[in-house]
């Protein structure tokens, strides 16, 4: 399947805008999180390492933790949509799906299901699921009896490796690791339309727009729908290092700790 054009864009190069939106810390979290995402409502899920997942609202306020610590260490949350939470603990090869008082919804076991190498997951915007399946190359949405209802093969990264986030907005799919230089962007029907360069910082997509750390204080940020590109500085006395921006704000994971941050326009 030919792709409908290619775009390089190297993110270190962002065109700084005249409009830079700015954002500043109001709150710190401490603990041990190794995982966090937001809801573009503001709910904020993040996980620490002994498997206790915690629920925020858009104001910060604790909603309820839960632990699921039987399943193992969690290694990717993907909460586009508070109401289906999608929690994954890779060596277990177990997808749990979460409401919004952090209860079990359903599950995924993918070892009843050999004949998948997950690589990468993520929430689809119908409810499915997105995976990389490394046995076949092949980037697949799949149901909760593990049908196959799409696929495209994608070309992985076999030289730097991590577990590949996948992100869907609805109208785009956007897949890579954290510690790749590059982010492949699909649309819905899974032509390949963008390849991201980036430097090897953590990214995360809200709306049509996909968020970078440019340094301990910038994001950078660059719109899937439009060649346009722009800047948000973020004030406070923590280095940006894992960053969920959501409607009016965004939390950044940092040794351990959350950071939350809100528009100076709020």
């Amino acid at each position: 399947m030919k792709p409908l054009f290619s775009l390089i864009l190297i993110i270190n190069a962002l065109r700084l805008s005249d409009n830079t939106t700015h954002f500043k810390e109001y709150r710190k979290e401490l603990g041990s999180f190794i995982c966090v995402s937001a809801a573009p409502n503001g709910y904020i899920v993040a996980a620490n390492k002994e498997g206790v997942v915690y629920l925020w609202d858009q104001r910060g306020s604790l909603i309820g933790k839960q632990s699921y610590s039987q399943y193992g260490k969690i290694d990717l949350i993907d909460a586009a949509n508070p109401l289906d939470i999608f929690i994954y603990f890779k060596l277990n090869r177990r997808l749990i799906v979460l409401d919004n008082q952090l209860n079990v919804k359903k599950e995924l076991d993918f070892n009843k299901l050999q004949n998948y190498q997950v690589r990468g997951l993520g929430r689809a915007s119908d409810g499915n699921c997105w995976i990389i399946d490394a046995r076949e190359q092949l980037l697949k949405k799949i149901d909760f009896t593990g049908k196959a209802l799409q696929s495209q093969t994608i070309l992985l990264n076999r030289t730097q490796g991590g577990f590949v986030l996948i992100r869907d907005n609805g109208n785009h799919v956007v897949c890579g690791a954290d510690q790749d230089s590059m982010l492949n962007i699909y649309t819905s029907s899974l032509l390949l339309g963008v390849k991201l360069k980036k430097g090897k910082n953590s990214w995360c997509l809200y709306g049509n727009e996909i968020f970078v750390p440019l340094n301990d204080s910038i994001l950078g940020s660059y719109d899937i729908a439009s060649p346009k590109t722009d800047t948000i500085h973020c004030m406070g006395n923590s280095p940006l290092k894992q960053v969920q921006v959501y409607s009016g704000g965004l939390v950044n994971m940092n040794a351990g700790n959350l950071i939350f941050y809100k528009s100076e326009h709020e």
